[in-house]
C-alpha cells in the first residue's frame, strides 16, 4: 500500500475500510496534517453520499487537535470539526492552536462564511440522496463542472461543499474534475 491513500479511494472506501486506514496510516506516519485533510475530504463525502461517513475518526481527530503542536497547516481547518468537541474542549482548542481568538476568526473566515451553515450535512449520518446535480465552481482559477454529483440541495450549497475540497493541499494541483466525478 502507498504512503498515502489514493484520493479517489477516499471517496469509493466504505466506512469501515476507509476509517481503519486513515488510523493505521497515522499510527505508521503519524502524519497528522494527512489525516485532518483526509478526514475534511471524508466530512465532504458524507455530505455527498447516503451512507454515514459523519465523525470519521473521531477519537483521533480530536486527540490530535487537543494534542499536536504541528498543525499550523491545517488548524484552518478545525471549524469543520466542531462538532467533534464539547464547548471547554473547544475553547482549549482555540486556546492552543490560535494566538487569540481573533486570529482563528481571521484564519478561518472564508471557511465559516462559505461553509458554516452546512456542517449539518457534514456531519448528517445516513440521509436520503434521491437526485443528482450538475455543480459548477472555481479552482485554482479554473471553472470546474462536476456533473452528475448526488445530493438533496441546490446547487449553491453543493459549490459549496465542494470549495471545502479546493481548500485542501491534499488535493492541491489535481484535478478536481477528476474527483467530482467519483462523488
Amino acid at each position: 500500500m502507498t504512503t498515502a491513500l489514493q484520493e479517489q479511494n477516499l471517496f469509493s472506501l466504505d466506512r469501515a475500510s476507509l476509517e481503519k486506514w486513515l488510523i493505521t496510516h497515522y499510527q505508521k506516519t503519524n502524519d497528522a496534517n494527512y489525516l485532518i485533510e483526509a478526514a475534511v475530504a471524508v466530512l465532504v463525502k458524507n455530505a455527498f453520499n447516503k451512507q454515514d461517513f459523519s465523525f470519521i475518526a473521531k477519537d483521533l481527530v480530536r486527540t490530535i487537535f487537543l494534542t499536536r503542536n504541528d498543525l499550523q497547516f491545517v488548524r484552518q481547518h478545525c471549524i469543520h470539526f466542531r462538532e467533534y468537541f464539547n464547548k471547554d474542549e473547544w475553547c482549549t482548542l482555540i486556546a492552543r492552536l490560535f494566538k487569540s481568538p481573533e486570529k482563528f476568526l481571521d484564519l478561518t473566515e472564508l471557511s465559516r462564511s462559505r461553509t458554516e451553515y452546512l456542517h449539518p450535512l457534514l456531519h448528517s449520518g445516513c440521509q436520503e440522496v434521491t437526485k443528482r446535480l450538475d455543480v459548477s465552481f472555481v479552482y485554482e482559477g479554473q471553472r470546474v463542472v462536476g456533473k452528475d454529483i448526488m445530493g438533496k440541495f441546490k446547487t449553491p450549497e453543493s459549490a459549496d461543499l465542494l470549495f471545502v475540497l479546493s481548500t485542501l493541499k491534499l488535493f492541491a494541483g489535481k484535478d478536481l474534475n477528476q474527483l467530482t466525478k467519483i462523488l
